[in-house]
């Protein structure tokens, strides 16, 4: 027997005609936009970031949740400010709701993100779980088990539960920081995804709501009719239909690659200008020396007069911050060794 939870039904007459179509009406027309990016003063669709869009789309309806595939899939706006918001994160985490059962978490107060009690109110016949807005403290590894071991739930006055691997949610993360990946352990469970900016710069030089421009609110049910509903759906097969036929596509960021490694030294790009300067020098074509030693890392600090704020900090965090540079430009680093 295979029992379903009745919450998990989202009524609605979908005919075969309407999803052989394909992808269409508003809410393709919305996922198109926040595919797009300005190319010499004109707005255009980036293929790529449009396919990591929908295979992440289509990956989050699925309840197909193999072993080696649990991510926590990340929203983020791509863009080189340091902190940005505004441009649909949020619309389309909401938008899963529509579709099957949802659980909310504002993470608006949640620094680091390891409140125990932090999934209150969760019910098993959720299957996605959409951590929102967190904050420039939080820390993934606070949720690794959340993502690839069993889902832990603790409520207050209540007795802990864990769902099974197979059981358990998927995870959503929308962030306006920038949350780093140069850790083997963060990276193997993130799937990021690029969030243009159209509708952020929209609303900064006209003033325009997604709203205003789709003639109401999007998956409202006063605003949308029975075609517009229709047309949703359709789409959202099509985004299955991609995850199953492709996978996550993943894409290729610079931009977000620059932000991470600025992450990874505070926000100080003086810092990591002179950590890349120093690797690029060490390391030269033809050279036979290929290691750097912690006492060499350590010894940088001291020899770089713009660096010299840092003289007093602790050697560890001297070289912790030197190795995350080092990762995330693709160089190897051997933990426990000299």
């Amino acid at each position: 027997y295979l029992f379903i939870w009745d919450k998990e039904i989202k009524e609605f007459d979908c005919s075969k005609d309407m999803l052989r179509e394909g992808p269409r009406g508003k809410w393709w027309d919305f996922l198109e936009n926040v595919s797009k990016e300005d190319t010499k003063g004109e707005w255009r669709v980036n293929q790529g970031m449009l396919e990591t869009l929908t295979t992440a789309y289509g990956y989050l309806l699925h309840n197909f949740y193999p072993p080696d595939q649990r991510k926590v899939v990340i929203l983020y706006d791509r863009t080189e400010e340091w902190k940005a918001g505004g441009n649909g994160k949020s619309i389309l985490a909401k938008s899963f709701g529509k579709v099957k059962p949802t659980h909310f978490v504002d993470m608006k107060q949640e620094k680091s993100g390891d409140n125990r009690f932090l999934l209150s109110g969760y019910t098993p016949d959720k299957r996605i779980v959409v951590l929102s807005d967190t904050s420039k403290e939080y820390k993934l590894e606070n949720h690794y088990n959340l993502i690839t071991d069993g889902f832990t739930v603790e409520d207050k006055n209540e007795k802990k539960y864990v769902l099974s691997e197979q059981h358990s949610p998927k995870l959503i993360l929308t962030t306006n920081y920038t949350i780093p990946d140069t850790d083997r352990s963060d990276r193997r469970r993130q799937f990021f995804v690029p969030i243009g900016t159209f509708y952020g710069t929209l609303l900064d030089q006209k003033g325009q709501t997604p709203a205003d421009l789709h003639g109401g609110w999007l998956l409202d049910n006063n605003s949308w009719k029975e075609q517009d509903w229709g047309d949703f759906y359709a789409t959202c097969v099509y985004c299955i239909h991609e995850y199953l036929k492709n996978g996550l596509e993943p894409f290729d960021d610079q931009i977000l690659a620059d932000r991470q490694l600025l992450k990874t030294t505070g926000g100080d790009e003086l810092l990591l200008l002179e950590i890349r300067n120093y690797i690029s020098s060490f390391f030269k074509d033809g050279e036979s020396q290929t290691e750097l030693s912690r006492n060499d890392v350590i010894k940088f600090y001291s020899t770089v007069p713009e660096l010299e704020k840092y003289a007093k900090w602790q050697e560890n965090w001297k070289v912790r911050t030197f190795k995350k540079v080092a990762s995330g430009l693709g160089y190897q680093v051997n933990p426990g060794r000299s």
